[in-house]
């Protein structure tokens, strides 16, 4: 049986990816609909078999049922939008479906840095905001930070200016995105989406008030360019605390530093106060002692003697990597600042607390150079009836403050902080698409330039061959002038090929860069093995299961069997199944199952463009199927010879085209009428789907009886003003 996913008593990062239990509004969270999130470094094997799993809801384990798993995983993929924005250095090779886009992101002079997730569902959007990396690390190891926020159509939803800000934050970043186009759209979609469902929450609250506590905002970094001027996170910290507002408590916690000057980053941060805070904090990670004496800081001592030259001796608190208790090492990756005032007779407290990706750096803290980078800034009233942001932190206050630690010249920081070295690939690249079905690698070029590309080296990563790719033949006159293609061999698409290795000369030798792969349409995708060209009959008989079709994959098809009574000879059995009023019966039962699974789909164009087109258990594929016996190995199109089909063979088939045409036209009239503000987007795969259907029957209205004729022209005309009032049959 499969595993229903739940949510574990303790919650754990990767929790936060699954819907919200209980909303105080109708019906829930609904169905998943998109996802963007950012990263520096990643782990692709970690978003597909735990995060993506619980986003989609996914109910099968990949370590026990994995090709159920695969099937229902890419199954639930083709319904939404899931992009991914990563690091140009650290694009990971380890993605094995194309089905979810891995974006690169070229910084200039600084990194991708944020760890954002926007989760959208039908009627919810969650905002994430962590200090962790789409990393094993950084979700299951590391001493973390991570706020979520859930914005919904009531009045107990975070105010939603939270989320435009952060979308807004995420659009800016359109510049350094790479990718082909298609796929970048895809990514500005999913913002559009999310930004259309919130201006429709009208009974959220759009922002909070003036004096109303607690409250938070989102705060981003991002180096300038592009007619936009530096953002930087303390400068915004400086604003949203006042300058004239004394502060009697200063907290920083921070695993990095870099290595630039920490002086004037130290100065700015004092440059806040109206005074000086009667008391300062260090949080650092502790470093490796080579005896019990002593405890060492895990950061530079620069840090310790800049802060000295501009505060007074700090409390410095150094984090263990294991605690009592603890069975592995938890390195400390959280980042936060913090700032207290104190009430004091007339003068009420005030508490704020910076904390996601920041470290304290110049490039973290957007002084002078900037990374990308995002955070949430809470703001609260200490005491009895506000919350307490230190308790948020990762601190033992009393065990891990050290009066006498000692401070290294210099450390290796950690995987997870440090920049890595990549060379960028050339600056005329924009990206490169894979055609599943025709196993062509497209590379594409900015302002038509390819001329360079013909002394490249191409191999693939990810697939179970590296081999380099060969030429492909030039297509015709109708190509695009700033495309190279590729042909792969059979060899190298046995595997999952999602990116690729590339190899050009340059001044100082060859170079090499690793590039990801995106499809420029979803209909460049091939089902999953198991579900590729079925027969009629196994497409009838998973619809009327009433089953998902990761259910039906296992060993045979013991769903298709026929049932005989025990002990009876198959000669005295009778099998109805060649009767063609059972058949018809039956298929009508199937219909009716699947006019049931397109009005279960989301309502987004993605998912009914797959359900109505590309689903293997979808019309277009029944259609398929109820035409292929008529074929006798002719390629499949309206325009194959039809002579040889006898009437009594091909009736049958007209008359069911004719009634899948019929669902599509019902099955739209109730989407259009339940859905509010429905579009022609929603309605053009429905259209679609009605052309191909009866287009499959256009070559057999000939040989057929006079009134299955009419009754194929009389349901074209029912369906019509349902998809667009446009003609479906040819004259």
């Amino acid at each position: 049986m499969p595993k229903r996913r739940e949510a574990p008593a303790a919650p754990t990062l990767a929790s936060l990816w699954m819907p919200p239990a209980e909303l105080p509004i109708e019906d829930g969270a609904g169905r998943p609909v998109a996802c963007v999130a950012t990263t520096y470094t990643f782990h692709a094997t970690l978003l597909e078999t735990d995060l993506l799993p619980r986003f989609l809801g996914l109910r099968f384990d990949p370590a026990e049922r994995e090709r159920a798993f695969v099937v229902e995983r890419e199954e639930a993929l083709s319904e939404v939008r899931v992009s991914v924005l990563v690091d140009k250095a650290h694009v990971d090779r380890q993605q094995t479906t194309l089905r979810w886009d891995q974006l690169p992101v070229r910084v200039p002079g600084g990194l991708q840095h944020a760890k954002v997730s926007l989760l959208l569902w039908e009627r919810c959007l969650r905002l994430i905001v962590a200090s962790a990396n789409l990393t094993y690390p950084g979700y299951r190891r590391n001493r973390e930070m991570a706020a979520a926020l859930d914005f919904f159509d009531g009045r107990e939803s975070v105010p939603r200016d939270v989320a435009r800000d952060a979308i807004r934050f995420l659009r800016e970043l359109e510049p350094w995105v790479g990718g082909v186009r298609e796929a970048r759209q895809r990514w500005l979609d999913t913002l559009s989406d999310a930004e259309a469902r919130l201006a429709s929450w009208k009974r959220a609250p759009a922002a909070f008030g003036p004096r109303e506590m607690p409250q938070v905002r989102f705060v981003g970094g991002r180096p300038g360019g592009h007619g936009r001027r530096l953002r930087s996170p303390i400068e915004a910290v400086g604003k949203i605390w006042g300058t004239q507002r004394p502060a009697d408590r200063l907290v920083v916690m921070t695993p990095f530093v870099g290595d630039g000057n920490l002086v004037p980053l130290v100065q700015r941060l004092g440059a806040l106060f109206y005074n000086q805070p009667a008391r300062a904090q260090l949080v650092v990670p502790e470093g490796p002692s080579q005896d019990k004496k002593h405890r060492v800081a895990g950061l530079p001592r620069r840090l310790h003697d800049a802060w000295i030259e501009e505060f007074s001796d700090p409390e410095v608190h150094l984090v263990p990597r294991t605690r009592e208790g603890e069975r592995i090492d938890r390195a400390l990756h959280a980042k936060g600042l913090m700032l207290v005032r104190e009430a004091a007779g007339q003068r009420a407290g005030l508490s704020l607390l910076l904390c996601g990706s920041s470290n304290f750096s110049s490039h973290g803290m957007g002084l002078g150079v900037a990374n990308v980078e995002a955070n949430l800034c809470f703001l609260d009233r200490p005491g009895k009836s506000g919350q307490n942001l230190e308790s948020r932190l990762p601190v033992d206050w009393e065990a891990d403050l050290e009066p006498r630690a000692i401070w290294p010249d210099s450390v290796e920081p950690s995987e997870d902080d440090e920049p890595k070295d990549a060379d960028a690939l050339p600056a005329s690249l924009e990206g490169a698409s894979y055609d599943e079905r025709s196993g062509v690698v497209c590379l594409r070029f900015r302002n038509g330039t390819r001329s360079e590309a013909e002394t490249w080296r191409l191999s693939l990563l990810g697939g179970s061959a590296s081999a380099g790719l060969a030429r492909a033949a030039e297509p015709g006159r109708n190509s695009a002038p700033g495309e190279l293609r590729f042909q792969l061999t059979d060899e190298q698409r046995s595997g999952p090929v999602t990116v690729l290795r590339i190899a050009w000369p340059d001044a100082g030798g060859l170079r090499e860069g690793v590039l990801p792969l995106q499809v420029a349409s979803r209909d460049d995708l091939l089902p999953v093995e198991e579900l590729r060209n079925l027969s009629i009959d196994v497409i009838i008989a998973c619809l009327l299961s009433g089953r998902d079709p990761a259910d039906l994959v296992g060993p045979g098809p013991p769903w298709i069997r026929t049932k005989r009574g025990p002990g009876k000879p198959d000669d005295l059995t009778a099998d109805p199944s060649q009767y063609t009023l059972y058949r018809v019966r039956r298929q009508a039962r199937a219909l009716t199952a699947m006019g049931k699974r397109i009005c279960d789909a989301p309502r987004t164009r993605e998912a009914l463009h797959y359900r109505l087109l590309l689903d293997p258990l979808g019309p277009v594929s029944l259609a398929k199927a109820l035409v292929a016996p008529l074929l006798k190995g002719q390629a499949l199109s309206p325009a194959s010879n039809p002579v040889a089909v006898r009437p009594a063979d091909s009736q049958p088939v007209v008359f069911m085209l004719a009634e899948v045409a019929l669902v599509l036209g019902h099955v739209a009239r109730r989407v259009k009428k339940a859905t509010v503000g429905a579009n022609g987007a929603l309605l053009e795969p429905f259209r679609e789907a009605a052309v191909q259907v009866l287009g499959l029957a256009e070559p057999y209205r000939g040989g057929v009886a006079a009134n299955l004729g009419g009754y194929l022209r009389e349901v074209e005309a029912e369906i019509r003003p349902w998809l667009g009032g446009e003609a479906l049959l040819a004259d």
